[in-house]
């Protein structure tokens, strides 16, 4: 009896081995590849910098994603407006970083994160009444967050190119952020 338990219980080990080997070897996102490889070129100061420039950048793709969402979903022409210009501008702001990034040898994300496109699908299963105060709410949050970056980047980024970079757009966040706090008053 005892070896025909343990015969049973050694046939699953293989199993539970490659399960266990598949987990560890999950595929990194481009955000956490970047970083990982800008560790290795830069700096303390520099790999501050080329931080600021993935998360930038990543978070750009996020703002695309969550954009694109509503320009499908949303039955408001005001917020199927606001997401275009949004999609358009972050397209705009990931064009720049990318020439930012390529100057100044920045490994750069090449997607919107696995966290960006969950949320997206959230988005998107949520039923048309709820939708629009979901979506202003999660680009609310998200600009927020990146009105910070953008503040400390343009206050302390030790490369000026960065520095000024941030400090320019900057301006285009928080007037972003402006917006969406608006048409969330006006919602209410």
């Amino acid at each position: 009896m005892k070896h025909t338990f343990l015969k049973r219980t050694l046939r699953f080990v293989p199993i539970c081995l490659i399960f266990l080997t598949a987990c560890e070897n999950e595929p990194k996102e481009s955000k956490e590849i970047a970083k990982e490889q800008n560790e290795q070129k830069f700096t303390k100061a520099g790999e501050k910098d080329a931080e600021f420039v993935v998360d930038a950048t990543s978070s750009s793709y996020n703002e695309v994603s969550i954009a694109e969402v509503a320009l499908s979903k949303s039955t408001n022409a005001e917020i199927k407006k606001m997401a275009a210009e949004l999609k358009n501008d972050h397209s705009a702001i990931i064009n720049e970083l990318k020439k930012v990034g390529e100057s100044k040898s920045i490994s750069m994300p090449v997607a919107a994160t696995e966290d960006a496109m969950e949320e997206a699908k959230d988005l998107n299963e949520k039923k048309a009444k709820d939708f629009d105060k979901a979506w202003l709410s999660e680009v609310k949050t998200m600009h927020e967050k990146s009105v910070k970056k953008y503040e400390d980047a343009s206050a302390n980024a030790t490369d000026a190119d960065i520095k000024t970079w941030a400090g320019t757009t900057l301006v285009k966040i928080r007037s972003h952020l402006d917006m969406i706090v608006q048409m969330e008053n006006k919602m209410k």
